[in-house]
C-alpha cells in the first residue's frame, strides 16, 4: 500500500486520539475528553473521505442500526405517554458501532504493521495511566491494607482497560515478526504490574474475567508444563502469607467478621432480587433509565423483552462472528495469538465482566473501544479473504 501525506496524518490523528481516550480516564481534565471525542470524529470523517465517501456494509452493521433505531423510538414513546426516563442502552450503543465502524473501514488506508502499533499506544497508554494511579492512590501497601472503601471512583473503567491491555501484551503476536526474547520479558513483566494495580484497584470482576482467559489457554495449549507453572503459582499464592492476605484484601474478603454473599457481592444478590420483581412487573417495555451491575438484567429492566432479545441476538451473532473467524484463519494456516485469537478472548472477558457490571460488551464509554475496533477490522478482512 502506498502511503501519502494525509494517510500519515489520519494516523498520527488516530494515535493521539488512543492515547487522550485512555488518559481521560483520569477524569481531571474535561478539555482532554473533549479533544478525545473529537479525535474519533476526525478519524471517522477522514476514513470515510479516504474511502472515496463509501461505509463497509454488511448483516452484522444493518442489525446494530435497527436495533439502535428501534430503541431509541420505544425510548421516546415511553417517554412522551408513559413517562420514563430515557434509557442508557441507545446511549451506551453508539460509541461502539462508531469504532466498529472505523475498524470495520480502516484496513483500505493503515497497514497492518500501523494498526499492531496502534495497540502499542494503546498499552503505553493505559501504563501511564496505572503509574499515575499507582502513585496517586496507592502511596503503600499498608495504606491500602487500611483502607475499606474504593479509593478510584471509575475504578470498573480502568480496569476493564487494564485487562484488554494484558490479552494484547501476553497474546497478540506480529506473525510477520519474531520477538527478541528481551521484548517478551519486558512484556511479562509490564503484564505483572497492569494485573497488580487491578489488585490494588480491587477490581474483583476484572481479575475473575482474566484468570477465566488464563484458564482458556491453558486448556487450549494442551501443555503438561504449562499447568504445572499455573499450579506452582496458584499454591505459592495459598502458601505466602503476605501474598494470600493481598488476594483475600482485593476481594474484600476481610472486610466483615460474618460475611455473607450479599457483602462479597457489594449488595448485588438483594438488588438482582429487586430487578427480577422489576422486570416481572414490566416485562414487555422495562421501565426505562436503570442500574443495576448486571448487563443483562439492566437491559432487561431498562427495555422489557423488546429491547432485551434483540440485544442478546447482536452479541451472540458478533461471539459467533468472532468464532467463525478464528476457525477459518486457524483451518488455513492454523494461525494463534493474531487478531482473530484476540478477538476470542476480549468475547470471553468481556462476557464475564457482563455478568457483574452494567455496561460491558458496549461501555462505559470509551472503555471497551478496542474489542470494537478489532471487531470491526476482523470483519473487513474476512469478508476481503471470501471475496
Amino acid at each position: 500500500m502506498h502511503h501519502n501525506k494525509h494517510i500519515n496524518i489520519i494516523f498520527m490523528i488516530f494515535c493521539v486520539t488512543i492515547f487522550l481516550s485512555i488518559i481521560s480516564q483520569t477524569g481531571t481534565n474535561n478539555i482532554i475528553k473533549l479533544l478525545m471525542y473529537v479525535g474519533w470524529i476526525l478519524v471517522f470523517l477522514l476514513t470515510f473521505l479516504k474511502n472515496n465517501l463509501k461505509i463497509n456494509s454488511s448483516k452484522f452493521i444493518t442489525m446494530y442500526f435497527i436495533i439502535i433505531i428501534f430503541n431509541l423510538i420505544m425510548d421516546i414513546i415511553k417517554s412522551i405517554f408513559f413517562g420514563y426516563q430515557i434509557s442508557n442502552l441507545t446511549n451506551i450503543m453508539m460509541i461502539p458501532l462508531f469504532v466498529y465502524l472505523i475498524g470495520n473501514n480502516i484496513s483500505n488506508i493503515l497497514l497492518e504493521n500501523e494498526i499492531y502499533i496502534l495497540t502499542r499506544i494503546y498499552i503505553i497508554s493505559t501504563l501511564v495511566l496505572s503509574l499515575y494511579i499507582h502513585f496517586t492512590y496507592f502511596p503503600s501497601l499498608g495504606t491500602w491494607f487500611s483502607n475499606w472503601e474504593y479509593v478510584y471512583s471509575s475504578k470498573n473503567s480502568l480496569v476493564q482497560i487494564i485487562m484488554i491491555s494484558v490479552i494484547f501484551l501476553l497474546f497478540l503476536k506480529n506473525k510477520r515478526k519474531k520477538i527478541k526474547k528481551s521484548i517478551s520479558i519486558i512484556k511479562y513483566i509490564i503484564s505483572i504490574y497492569l494485573i497488580f494495580i487491578c489488585i490494588l484497584l480491587q477490581g474483583r470482576t476484572a481479575l475473575i474475567g482474566i484468570c477465566v482467559i488464563f484458564l482458556y489457554v491453558l486448556i487450549l495449549k494442551k501443555n503438561f508444563s504449562w499447568w504445572i507453572i499455573a499450579l506452582c503459582l496458584v499454591l505459592l499464592v495459598v502458601v505466602s502469607p503476605n501474598l494470600s492476605n493481598i488476594i483475600i484484601h482485593s476481594f474484600q474478603l476481610d472486610k466483615y467478621t460474618d460475611i455473607t454473599y450479599n457483602q462479597i457481592s457489594s449488595g448485588r444478590t438483594l438488588l438482582y432480587i429487586k430487578t427480577f420483581k422489576e422486570i416481572s412487573e414490566h416485562i414487555l417495555f422495562g421501565i426505562g433509565k436503570y442500574y443495576v451491575d448486571n448487563f443483562y438484567l439492566n437491559i432487561a429492566a431498562e427495555t422489557g423483552i423488546f429491547g432485551f432479545f434483540p440485544v442478546v441476538l447482536l452479541l451472540t451473532v458478533r461471539v459467533k462472528n468472532n468464532i467463525n473467524i478464528n476457525s477459518f484463519y486457524k483451518d488455513c494456516d492454523g494461525l494463534q495469538y493474531t487478531w482473530e485469537f484476540i478477538g476470542i478472548l476480549c468475547s470471553i472477558f468481556l462476557f464475564v465482566e457482563s455478568l457483574m457490571e452494567a455496561f460491558p460488551p458496549f461501555g462505559p464509554g470509551v472503555c471497551s473501544c478496542m474489542f470494537w475496533l478489532v471487531c470491526g477490522y476482523l470483519d473487513d478482512i474476512y469478508r476481503k479473504e471470501l471475496a
